[in-house]
């Protein structure tokens, strides 16, 4: 047993390399998913105002408003 702790096992520092290696990927995997996490976001806030945006928008008052989005439809 005295043995094995002067000398560590020779795999240690394969494995040591190889999960530094898996952490640099997954670290870089992570800012991508981020990324793509912010455009979905922006894609489904776009999709949800344009519902809203065609589903209520014609059935607002919109007062004297209304009057120049009417005029600006006939041009």
């Amino acid at each position: 047993m005295s043995i094995s702790r002067f000398h560590p096992p020779l795999w240690r520092p394969a494995a040591q390399r190889n999960l530094r290696n898996q952490w640099l990927k997954m670290s870089a995997c992570r800012q991508q998913w981020i990324a793509a996490c912010s455009v979905g976001t922006s894609h489904a806030n776009s999709l949800a105002n344009s519902y809203l945006s065609q589903t209520f928008v014609p059935m607002m008052k919109f007062g004297a408003l209304s009057d120049v989005l009417i005029s600006r439809r006939k041009l």
